[in-house]
């Protein structure tokens, strides 16, 4: 019990970036590993949150892997004998450095429990990642402000 909530502090400190800025370029390549299946929630909620990065299907081809694992509960929370289940994430870059973890503890993880955390890590996980490409924003930053323009 000490145990896993020394880990749950560890890994919750380590999802706080230690730079300012997103430490994951945009367009950068991500494969998520999984064993369960999960990798399907979370790449559904990486997706309707437009991050900026392109999920693949191999890790040969990956700059970054999402590791997940969901962890069956051994406790009773007491509400209908459910058990505490756990989800936990590691984002590492090819080189081997962690960049972000995070632990999500919940309830049972039914198939709305697991769509639930992995949209939770999606919130958590965004400003690890660079912001999505604006070509609109982009274009108007290249057109001459009305100051900068000469009358004569």
């Amino acid at each position: 019990m000490m145990r896993a909530g020394l880990l749950c502090l560890a890994l919750t400190m380590a999802a706080i970036p230690a730079t300012k800025g997103p430490a994951v370029p945009a367009g950068s390549t991500v494969y998520i590993q999984t064993q369960d299946g999960f990798d399907i929630y979370l790449q559904a909620a990486m997706q309707a949150k437009r991050f900026p990065v392109r999920l693949v299907s191999e890790p040969e081809r990956a700059e970054y892997v999402l590791a997940t694992s969901v962890l069956p509960g051994s406790e009773e929370t007491g509400k209908r004998g459910e058990r505490i289940s756990e989800a936990t994430f590691r984002l590492t870059s090819k080189s081997g450095d962690v960049v972000w973890a995070y632990v999500e503890t919940k309830g049972t993880l039914s198939p709305s429990g697991r769509q639930s955390v992995a949209e939770d890590c999606a919130k958590h996980m965004r400003d690890v990642f660079g912001e999505t490409p604006d070509p609109a924003k982009e274009k108007r930053a290249k057109e001459p402000k009305l100051a900068e323009m000469n009358f004569h």
